[in-house]
This record gives structure tokens, C-alpha cells and sequence, in this order.
């Protein structure tokens, strides 16, 4: 470990979430007056400070000459992959059975868009389809770099505990900080599925489910926004 690892940690634990928290107060209130176009612009620069973040750990990988399994990029462990797929593939059926239910019935997006007006930042989430594309883009930024930093990264680094259990809680518990512009509730909520994310990739060893789910809860939100919102027909 050297000393870039700790500033590096300290880069997309602290000072990139600080960040956030900040620029995202700032142009609340223009996203819940859905100023055209904040969300696209936001979602494409957010997605970019995701990449830079991404790719600087995969630099500083390169730079220190350590291999990427110890990122969680292994490709030579099948049953972990095989019961990742099973798992992500009845995910998806119980995804898309919600998706039809609300569909098919008026009341379901009535009650899920207020249980959406009750969620923190909620006005972050795409209103029509022009954002929905972008916030695809953004599930799979956020996918991608988030589990490769919180976990793979975190894991990595906090080996010093030699804890399996201290790691999985401190990964989850930096993840939740991570996102506080969403407020306690999203701090909460986030930490939770970082938890569930922790304990998948301790199992299984490998980065890739953890970040296939993780894209797949992002755009189902997406897409439950969208059709709760009803701007448009998907």
C-alpha cells in the first residue's frame, strides 16, 4: 500500500462525495421545478466524475503493477458466476412482473408515485424518456465504478483488519455516506444495499455480479419513475 492509495481513498470517500452533497442542493430546487434538461446535463456529468473515478483506480492499479483479482476481476470461478446468473435472472422475473402489475393498473402507478413524493430526492429520478436514456448511461457508470471502488477497492484496502465482517460493515456503511444528498433515508437505504452487495461479493469473489445487480436495481428505478410519472408510455 502506498501513500496514493490512502489520498485515493480519501478522494472518493470524502471529498467526491462532499461534492455531490453540495451541487446537488444546489440545483434541488431547479429539479423539482424540472428545469428542460438539468437532469440529462446532471446525469452526464455525474456519470463522467464516476468514469474519472473508475479510471483512476484502474491507473493506480496499473502504476502499482498488482493484479486485478484482487479488484474482483477473476474469470476462472464458474459456480459463483452460475449462481449469479440464476440469482440476477430471478431478479429480473420479479422486476418485470412488478413492471407489467404497474402498467396494467392506474391505481399502481398512483400508489407508487407516492411512495416516490415520499422518497428523498426523488426529483433526481428521470420524468420522460430523453432522461431515462441518460439515466441508463448513469445506472451503468454507477454500476461499474461504485463496486469497483466500494467493494472491490474497499476490500482490498481494508485487509488490514484481516476481518471479513469489519470490511463488509465499513464498505457498506462508506457506500451509505456516499450518497447523503439523499438524506438520512437514502444514506439508510443505500447502505443496505451496499450491504447486500458486500456480503454477494464476499461469497462469491467476483466484482462482476455485484455490479450486473447493481445496474439492474438502478435502471429498475429508473424505469418505475417513469412509468409512476407517466409522461410517457415505455
Amino acid at each position: 500500500m502506498i501513500l496514493y492509495d490512502h489520498i485515493f481513498l480519501i478522494l472518493f470517500t470524502v471529498v467526491y462525495p462532499a461534492y455531490v452533497f453540495f451541487s446537488y442542493h444546489k440545483i434541488k430546487h431547479q429539479l423539482v421545478e424540472n428545469k428542460p434538461g438539468l437532469r440529462k446535463s446532471d446525469y452526464q456529468l455525474t456519470s463522467f466524475w464516476l468514469w474519472l473515478m473508475g479510471l483512476s483506480n484502474i491507473i493506480l492499479w496499473i502504476f502499482s503493477d498488482r493484479s486485478f483479482e484482487l479488484l474482483g476481476f477473476a474469470f476462472d470461478s464458474y459456480w459463483p458466476i452460475s449462481i449469479g446468473i440464476l440469482f440476477s435472472c430471478l431478479i429480473i422475473i420479479y422486476f418485470f412482473s412488478l413492471i407489467k402489475k404497474i402498467r396494467g393498473s392506474e391505481q399502481e402507478r398512483l400508489s407508487f408515485r407516492n411512495k416516490l413524493n415520499d422518497t428523498d430526492a426523488v426529483e433526481f429520478l428521470p420524468k420522460n424518456i430523453v432522461e431515462f436514456k441518460w439515466f441508463v448511461l448513469l445506472s451503468i457508470s454507477a454500476g461499474v465504478c461504485e463496486e469497483m471502488l466500494f467493494r472491490g477497492y474497499l476490500f482490498w484496502y481494508f485487509e488490514m483488519f484481516d476481518n471479513i465482517a469489519i470490511t463488509i460493515v465499513i464498505s457498506s456503511l462508506l457506500f451509505g455516506l456516499a450518497h447523503s444528498y439523499q438524506g438520512w433515508s437514502g444514506i439508510i437505504r443505500t447502505a443496505l444495499m451496499g450491504l447486500f452487495m458486500a456480503i454477494i461479493y464476499a461469497v462469491a469473489g467476483l466484482l462482476w455480479i455485484p455490479i450486473f445487480l447493481h445496474i439492474l436495481v438502478d435502471i429498475y428505478g429508473g424505469i418505475i419513475a417513469l412509468l409512476a410519472y407517466e409522461e410517457v408510455n415505455v
